[in-house]
């Protein structure tokens, strides 16, 4: 199993798995009295876990029940109402409701096995992940003489294309490749290749092709990360 499937379905089983959190966490805080929406969105919206530990730990503490008296909400453990101060009888037990967190439980459980099942393999086959075509965490804009990539992770081949016109006389490449490795090939369309290794800034003379050559930028990198940047 190649470690882009893993990523495919972690993008894929992540935003299920608080979804589904989401979801318990309406049903809980609304059969709590407790804020569902806003608690509902902290659960979504924060990272990982964390908004699911903070209703556990914190939210559901605050559970409230109607006053049968006043008909205004006050906390489910007091005896006597905060508003009026009646009586209140013994709360009852909320129904338990387990199934979207037996749901969630599968979806993590599934997700760990096919990191665990990567993992292995990239142990047992070093090869896998430097052959792998793999851009994570990457930008890339493109506009009439101009390319710039940012990335976080970058293994495989990325390419450009462009036409030398009568304007077009230089090629200007700076970069900050603070890890891996990679090189920038210009090929022309008929010609030899200029290979430029990345970790210094480059210029090349683009006069010694005729207007109207195809050429193609070719960034080939291995476990990169950095910020390359090329105007023409």
């Amino acid at each position: 199993m190649t470690l882009m499937i893993v990523i495919i379905a972690l993008a894929i089983l992540w935003p299920l798995a608080k979804l589904g959190l989401g979801w318990w966490t309406y049903v809980d805080a609304t059969a709590r009295l407790i804020a569902p929406l806003a608690w509902t969105l902290v659960v979504i919206l924060a990272p990982s876990l964390l908004g699911l530990l903070l209703y556990l730990l914190v939210g559901r503490r605050r559970a409230m029940r109607d006053c049968p008296v006043c008909h205004r909400p006050t906390p489910r453990r007091q005896p006597v109402c905060e508003y009026c101060g009646a009586t209140l009888p013994p709360a009852q037990p909320l129904p338990a409701n387990r199934r979207p967190l037996v749901w969630v439980g599968v979806v993590v459980l599934t997700a760990l096995s096919l990191t665990v099942d990567v993992a292995v393999d990239a142990v047992r086959h070093p090869a896998l992940l430097a052959k792998a075509d793999i851009s994570l965490c990457s930008l890339q804009t493109s506009t009439p003489g101009d390319w710039r990539m940012n990335f976080w992770y970058l293994n495989g081949q990325q390419a450009q294309h462009f036409t030398r016109t009568q304007a077009t006389t230089q090629l200007a490449v700076s970069d900050s490749l603070t890890k891996g490795r990679a090189t920038l090939t210009l090929r022309p369309a008929t010609g030899r290749s200029v290979v430029l290794p990345l970790g210094r800034n480059h210029t090349v003379d683009l006069t010694r092709y005729p207007v109207g050559t195809r050429l193609t930028l070719v960034l080939t990198s291995r476990a990169a990360q950095g910020k390359l940047h090329v105007t023409w």
